[in-house]
């Protein structure tokens, strides 16, 4: 039996550092954002935040708002692998398709000042913002100002939720506890 996880947060929230968790215990993480950032490569254009918005829109526009969790799915499928984390989540059609294909989602979530804080620390370049634009960025997102993205209706379809506020250890325990109580769900099954 395949358990396949899609992880929905966010910016700041924590999800790589999640990813990187799971990782350590046999899930093969595949990124929504990558499948963005690879056609951003293709067609020589930097990857700013607002470009890889732009193609993510455009992708799904032109092919479905599931389009990318499809296309993972099916990498994911192809390689037959057993554990899965299905990462960069960020609209209601995505998890949706997921959802049909008995993935359980999973949020993270973390208050504003501290996310804020660890976009700062990790000084990616998309992550060069002032805390407006921060808080402006993220209210496209939840609202569906942007059109490939709606976290705000996303976040209302996740099955389990971690508030990752505060260090490592902490989410490491949450994640462990979590992973004991989904494991037995699906061994009831």
């Amino acid at each position: 039996m395949s358990l396949y996880l899609g992880l929905v947060g966010k910016n700041g929230a924590g999800k790589s550092t999640v990813c990187e968790v799971l990782q350590k215990k046999g899930y093969a993480i595949f990124s929504l954002s990558d499948i963005v950032r690879s056609e951003a490569e293709k067609q020589g254009l930097e990857k700013t935040r607002e470009n890889l918005i732009k193609i993510g829109s455009s992708l799904k526009h032109l092919k479905g708002p599931s389009v990318l969790a499809e296309m993972s799915l099916k990498k994911a499928q192809n390689q037959n692998l057993p554990k899965v984390v299905f990462d960069s989540i960020r609209h209601p059609a995505e998890v949706d398709f997921f959802k049909h294909h008995n993935v359980k989602m999973l949020g993270v979530d973390a208050p504003l000042e501290v996310r804020f804080n660890r976009i700062k620390a990790r000084n990616n370049s998309t992550d060069n913002v002032t805390l407006e634009e921060f808080i402006e960025h993220e209210e496209h997102e939840l609202t569906g100002k942007s059109t490939g993205q709606h976290l705000g209706e996303t976040f209302k379809k996740v099955d389990y939720w971690l508030e990752n506020a505060r260090d490592l250890a902490d989410l490491e325990k949450l994640i462990e506890k979590f992973l004991l109580s989904f494991n037995s769900k699906i061994n009831l099954i």
